[in-house]
């Protein structure tokens, strides 16, 4: 028995691989052959993860009792789905809501509740190699120009300058993590080359969702890792992002002043400046204004039309995908399903650290402190995860979105969210003996030096 599950937990994680595998190929602008293989994974993926997890729970006779998050998840598809029975288009919109659920009954449920330590981190390396990866064939080979691109902002290989800048950013994060915690130099030394690289890719793209998002990752890093994170090196970072969320085309300007091609003169001009997305936010306010109660249907927008065709490369794409989630929810689902996107957020803001294990992270981090094993990996892994949760979900309120199952963003967002939930509740688990463990020897070292003294 306990070799066919672990065959099985293999299955699973293998199958996770190759759906993110899968994605970050179709995020590139060459990866339009591929659309169709995110749903064959997905489904994939589903099957394979809830076989493991009903088995689990079968060997553990608890039945199928669910935890308030998962009773949380389970209001939010039955308010969601009553806007897909009075959507305009009941095709369109159940189709993505299916996707859209998939994905979240995966990540939140069967994969949240049967993450290790040991697979989480496997999984980081993944991110970091696809990430690293994505990065460097954007450099090699960027997607070509169209005549749609305003300004001289690198798109890379995603074909928008936006979506690459927000792989990048997450690049930043986890390589940025990495470097804090790693013991070897050599690795230290990469993975601080690597977000140099990123954070650099990032200015480059010109996004400023990203940046807002790489900001409130790096100010939740600081948060974690305020013993191992220099002041002066976290408030530099941030005045960079500053800047670049200020003045977007600024790496632009520069290229074309030392080359002397352009017309553009300077970064202040009234273009750079105003740009923003107050026309579609418009366009999406007034839609909403049309329908407010159950708006045009989950994933629609007032532009939908009622007679439209399944098309499972896009699983339909809406004229107002890119706008911020909570507008995207006004105008689909309206008032309701903008408070069933509350209970999402609620979703993450649940696995926020308690007061203790804050203070046991910090313990964790205290630079004299030479721990390993275990309680190591699972503070490190906790801290990384909540980050990258709360970041990306800072990001879709800006720009890209949670809620498809065929994006890679969306999908690491809900990645994050799950792993962070299966630490919490094994920190939780062992909350009095870590807190022991940590503060026993930073006792120990203080002693030791008041008596060196």
């Amino acid at each position: 028995m306990k070799t066919s599950l672990h065959k099985n937990k293999n299955l699973v994680f293998l199958a996770l691989i190759g759906y993110l595998g899968i994605l970050a190929a179709t995020q590139t602008a060459y990866g339009g052959r591929l659309m169709n293989l995110r749903w064959v994974a997905l489904s994939i993926l589903l099957v394979v993860s809830g076989w493991y997890w009903l088995t689990m729970r079968a060997q553990r006779q608890s039945g199928l009792l669910l935890d308030k998050s998962t009773g949380i998840l389970l209001l939010y598809f039955l308010s969601t789905f009553l806007t897909v029975i009075f959507a305009e288009n009941p095709l369109f919109s159940g189709s993505r809501w299916a996707s859209h659920a998939m994905m979240l009954i995966i990540f939140l449920v069967f994969l949240r509740q049967n993450l290790t330590m040991g697979r989480i981190q496997k999984i980081l390396v993944i991110l970091k190699i696809i990430i690293g990866v994505l990065l460097l064939f954007s450099i090699l080979n960027p997607a070509p120009q169209t005549i749609y691109d305003d300004f001289k902002v690198f798109r890379g290989a995603m074909g928008n300058a936006n979506t690459m800048g927000q792989i990048a950013a997450i690049g930043v994060v986890i390589y940025f993590h990495s470097f804090l915690i790693a013991r070897n130099k050599r690795i230290r030394y990469l993975e601080a080359v690597l977000a140099c690289g990123a954070i650099g890719i990032v200015w480059w793209t010109g996004s400023r969702s990203a940046m807002i998002s790489l900001m409130t990752g790096i100010g939740l890093i600081f948060y974690f890792y305020r013993h191992r994170m220099h002041r002066k090196v976290f408030l530099g970072i941030f005045l960079f992002c500053f800047v670049v969320v200020t003045f977007p085309t600024l790496p632009g300007e520069v290229k074309r002043f030392v080359s002397k091609t352009g017309d553009v003169p300077t970064v202040f001009s009234r273009g750079v400046i105003t740009k923003s997305r107050s026309d579609v936010w418009s366009a999406s306010w007034k839609g909403f204004g049309d329908r407010p109660l159950f708006g045009w249907g989950f994933g629609a927008d007032s532009s939908i039309p009622k007679d439209w065709t399944l098309r499972l490369s896009a699983i339909g794409i809406v004229e107002r995908d890119a706008v911020n989630d909570f507008l995207f929810m006004l105008e689909g689902c309206g008032v309701v399903g903008f408070g069933a996107y509350l209970l999402l957020v609620y979703i993450v803001w649940r696995q926020k650290p308690t007061r203790r294990q804050v203070s046991i992270l910090r313990l964790t981090n205290y630079s004299r402190l030479n721990l390993k094993g275990n309680y190591f990996t699972m503070n490190h892994g906790y801290a990384i995860m909540f980050t990258l949760a709360v970041s990306l979900l800072v990001l879709v309120q800006f720009d890209n979105t949670a809620l498809s199952g065929g994006n890679f963003i969306s999908v690491i967002l809900w990645l994050s969210v799950g792993a962070a939930g299966a630490l919490r509740k094994e920190f939780l688990s062992n909350e009095f003996a870590m807190y022991h463990y940590f503060s026993t020897g930073a006792q120990r070292i203080q002693k030791e030096a008041s008596v060196a003294c």
